[in-house]
């Protein structure tokens, strides 16, 4: 028997709150994230699907020696002050000490040449590319390199190709008390970039479809968080969307494949995602007929939907017809951020990212369940097996 919105929402909460409760932080790549994928796992077998965990290996920055420590006047580690502070991608490795130096935004005209020699740059997120700011303070002679937030709360960054330096990112917060550190005088600091190997693990599910030839349809969205926050919005309410439209599902027959794949290590670069793609030769993608990804749902007043036209205009249909109670906006994207639905977009795959409007508490600890809306859960879940059903019922080219 198919279940109202509120029903799918009212059981896909109780999981979120399982999942919240039993494994919650669970940062990238760590043993909660995987505690966490095989709860996930066994909820798909409970319900009938074939199910596997499938491991592979992420370079991660040690925590030991710590990412930014003060050495002086304040001998503290400033990730332990700190939600976060990572390194950003591509970051040169090693390990660099100097008197922290603040140079605006980067900008050309807050920069002369050797300026920086022997120090470290304490950049303002901003107006330019992660790549120029750490490039810049390089060529100006900077041993390492340190973002802050233009906004609250911490960011995980990328350069556009490798650096010389070491270059981590720290919270706006963070970055104005160094600031007001450095009002009084010289303060000394460590930068630290030293990768290890760790494991991470996509869950996938699977539904086989009536017809040999009906392709697949993939379900996604990932289940880890960033370190110390409780990531029930991002991304617990994508899992547990996933898991309330996998129970409905199960009790039907589709001409496509259904494939649930809940990735890990999102939060440090769509590692998850991208792996999975980029296991996937050519004709195991052109079967891909769609990708949904849930990510961040659990907040707001109405449901948003950025997508390949055709997918999108096909869930809108689904809304406008009565088929979901949804109120339905159209976006384009994440300004600055992206989800696992950006490698099956790179590799041709029509998709359709479902998330809600309000994301101003993610990657902070207020990412409580308090604000989580169950009808939002089970509006996304309704939403999804209403445009499952068009795609059923429309005729294959």
């Amino acid at each position: 028997m198919d279940q109202s919105a509120d029903e799918l929402g009212r059981a896909g909460f109780d999981a979120l709150v399982e999942l919240t409760e039993a494994h919650s932080p669970r940062a990238s790549a760590s043993g909660e994230e995987r505690a966490a994928a095989i709860y996930i796992a066994e909820q798909f077998e409970a319900l009938g699907y074939s199910t596997k965990i499938i491991p592979f290996t992420v370079e991660l920055p040690r925590t030991d020696p710590p990412a930014l420590l003060v050495d002086h006047p304040l001998a503290q580690p400033v990730n332990s002050l700190d939600a976060w502070t990572l390194p950003l991608g591509n970051s040169g490795e090693g390990e660099a000490t100097g008197v922290l130096t603040a140079v605006g935004k980067g900008l050309l005209n807050e920069l002369a040449p050797a300026s920086l020699t022997g120090r470290i740059a304490l950049i303002e997120r901003g107006i330019i590319t992660f790549q120029e700011k750490v490039s810049r303070a390089a060529d100006a002679g900077a041993v390492a390199t340190v973002i802050y937030n233009n906004r609250d709360g911490a960011f995980n960054g990328m350069l556009a190709g490798p650096s010389e330096i070491p270059a981590v990112a720290i919270s706006r917060e963070r970055g104005e008390k160094l600031l007001k550190l450095m009002s009084s005088g010289n303060v000394e600091a460590t930068v630290s970039v030293v990768f290890e190997s760790r494991e991470s693990a996509n869950v996938v599910a699977e539904l086989q479809g009536s017809h040999t030839d009906g392709g697949v349809v993939v379900l996604g969205g990932h289940y880890d968080t960033v370190p110390n926050v409780p990531g029930v919005n991002d991304n617990g309410s994508g899992i547990a969307a996933l898991l309330a439209i996998s129970r409905q599902a199960s009790q039907r027959t589709y001409p496509f494949t259904l494939r649930f794949i809940a990735f890990g290590s999102e939060e440090i670069g769509l590692l998850g995602s991208q792996r999975y793609v980029d296991s996937l030769g050519q004709g195991e993608l052109a079967d891909i007929v769609a990708m949904f990804n849930f990510d961040a749902l659990g907040t707001g007043d109405t449901t948003v939907i950025f997508a390949t036209k055709w997918l999108g205009d096909l869930f809108e249909s689904v809304a406008d017809e009565g088929a979901s109670r949804v109120q339905l906006r159209r976006s384009d994207g994440l300004r600055g951020a992206s989800s696992d639905h950006a490698p099956f977009e790179a590799a041709g795959v029509s998709f359709a990212f479902i998330f809600a409007s309000d994301l101003s508490r993610i990657h902070t600890p207020q990412d409580v369940l308090e604000y989580i809306d169950p009808l939002r859960i089970g509006d996304a879940a309704t939403l999804a097996l209403a445009t499952l059903d068009a795609l059923a019922a429309a005729p294959k080219d």
